[in-house]
């Protein structure tokens, strides 16, 4: 890639190295010192391009990163670096498309080194001869706004951008933009980014730096922005809703999400935003539905929770979010099972590290560590295990063993299953997830989902939601989203009723989503900064972590 100067005879011999340059290159040219950008921000996209040769320093050995990129080189770098990409991800067109059916584009000329590249991309509608009515002069400075136009095309974003409402209000300068929907697109998806000034710079000249970064954000996920911050504003009915986003890169390498329960144990409470500054994290937001009216703890959650691979609390069969270490993740229902010994002593529980006397008359329930001290609650009768053994039978409230285990039994179950259970016997129990869960390290479930493969899929009935606060009223909500290409959607909105919010959640271009908590509850935190300050303290919270 090379910047243009005066001169024909310097500008022939430039546009020559510039073909060699996107055309191919042995390993040992791509290998070349480029001196000029140690240090610089973009050295290691860059070299890894170069690696790749499909980048290369100017004939004195130079990259000159902050020079402008022409139209012609970014467009033969986008196209050679689709030719690496499969075709459902903005790779090579199927056999029988190309450039043969398209329109001529004015501006260029017959023999240009670019031409090729021109017309294959022509071919395959990412160019548009409608984009440049004057002609497209080639060797001109392609701008930021029409980097953001090409790949939106090219990664077949363009019905998400020209069918979307909401544009970002953080990018300062593209409110009145043409392209405002292209281009809050392109940056949501990670492929460009804004100036930390605030602003876009749509008709900013793309620095050479800047086009490798794209291109290396086309060919490998976890080079796309990692974790920011967006902003909107949607017309819902009479009504201007606020909608803060928090986009989080889950294939980015350095970045983990992470289940935080508060301090001293499940069923007690904490404020989210110091649950986030305890472990560092880089955002967050609130979880799962909890008892907030009790006058003290234990304040129960009402949903599953696995953090670490272990599961702290069994939850009704709602929706949930986990994320395996791989860096994949889902949005679903489960039901996990608490099942006990072996036949004729078999037995089963209804929840995990759940107050009993909330199941009713009748409760089977244990209690692990993760509770806390003890089991909160009077009530009942205590079956007390230790190091895999059952060391006595008490009523009501116990101490937690750290190396063991309490089963809670009350009503009728004390007499239908107290018999199975003898001092001095070994006891165990097993949490069973569904196949679909298997190796989640980390889960939360609340609900009620909103969206499946990209459609509204709100279903109260299902989920066992009635109240009205949720089924149809306006409230602060929370919500979680993941979108096709590997970004978590950390979300909060005032004032909205929940079939909206899945609404919202489909234009800013999430494929699943569920809520989370809402109402008081509802948190949100980014860098530090209270994005929405939550109105009391909660069981747990989702939080974004460096690894």
């Amino acid at each position: 890639m090379v910047r243009s100067r005066r001169g024909r005879r310097w500008a022939m011999a430039t546009l020559a190295a510039v073909a060699v340059a996107l055309t191919g290159l042995p390993r040992s040219a791509a290998g070349m010192a480029l001196p000029d950008l140690a240090g610089h921000w973009a050295e290691g996209p860059v070299r890894r391009l170069a690696a790749e040769g499909l980048v290369q320093g100017r004939p004195d050995g130079r990259f000159y990163p902050d020079a402008p990129l022409t139209r012609a080189e970014f467009l033969a770098l986008l196209d050679r670096a689709l030719a690496k990409l499969p075709e459902a991800t903005g790779g090579p067109a199927a056999p029988g498309t190309g450039a043969a059916g398209a329109a001529p584009l004015a501006g260029v000329p017959a023999g240009h080194w670019a031409a090729p590249a021109v017309g294959r991309l022509l071919g395959r509608g990412i160019l548009r001869p409608e984009d440049y009515p004057g002609g497209i002069a080639l060797d001109k400075p392609i701008t930021r706004r029409e980097v953001a136009r090409l790949v939106v095309r090219a990664m077949g974003l363009e019905a998400e951008a020209r069918g979307g409402r909401g544009v970002n209000l953080l990018l300062t300068d593209i409110a009145r933009d043409p392209e405002a929907r292209v281009i809050t697109t392109a940056v949501a998806h990670g492929y460009l980014g804004g100036y930390p000034d605030g602003r876009f710079g749509p008709g900013d000249p793309l620095t050479r730096a800047q086009g490798a970064a794209v291109v290396l954000r086309l060919l490998d996920p976890a080079e796309r922005t990692a974790l920011w911050r967006e902003q909107y504003q949607y017309r819902v009915g009479s009504a201007n809703v606020d909608v803060n986003v928090i986009r989080v890169n889950l294939r980015n390498p350095g970045l983990r999400p992470q289940v935080v329960t508060a301090a001293g144990g499940i069923g007690q409470v904490e404020d989210p935003v110091a649950m986030a500054r305890r472990v560092g994290a880089l955002a967050a937001i609130n979880g799962t539905y909890l008892n907030a009216y009790t006058p003290q703890p234990p304040r129960d959650p009402y949903g599953t929770i696995i953090q670490g691979g272990r599961v702290l609390h069994r939850g009704a069969d709602r929706a949930a979010i986990g994320f395996w270490p791989d860096g994949r993740a889902r949005i679903g229902f489960t039901s996990p099972a608490i099942r006990g010994g072996t036949y004729p002593r078999s037995w089963w529980a209804y929840g995990l590290n759940h107050t009993g006397t909330e199941w009713g008359e009748n409760w089977i329930v244990v209690h692990t560590p993760d509770r806390g001290l003890d089991l909160g609650y009077d009530a009942g009768t205590s079956v007390v295990v230790e190091n895999g053994v059952i060391t006595r039978i008490v009523p009501g409230n116990v101490a937690i063993p750290r190396n063991g285990f309490v089963v809670s039994l009350g009503g009728t179950h004390v007499q239908e299953f107290l018999s199975r259970f003898s001092v001095g016997d070994p006891l165990d129990f097993r949490v069973e997830l569904e196949p679909e869960w298997e190796g989640v390290s980390e889960l939360l479930q609340a609900g009620p989902r909103l969206l499946a493969e990209g459609q509204v899929a709100v279903d109260f009935a299902r989920e066992g939601f009635v109240e009205e606060k949720i089924t149809s009223q306006a409230a602060n909500r929370s919500a979680v989203g993941l979108t096709r290409d590997g970004y978590l959607l950390l979300v909060t909105a005032r004032a909205v009723r929940v079939v909206d919010l899945a609404e919202i959640l489909r234009d800013l271009g999430a494929w699943e989503a569920m809520c989370m908590d809402s109402g008081a509850s509802s948190a949100l935190y980014y860098r530090g900064e209270v994005i929405t300050r939550p109105g009391r303290a909660i069981s747990n919270i989702l939080a974004i972590v460096p690894r």
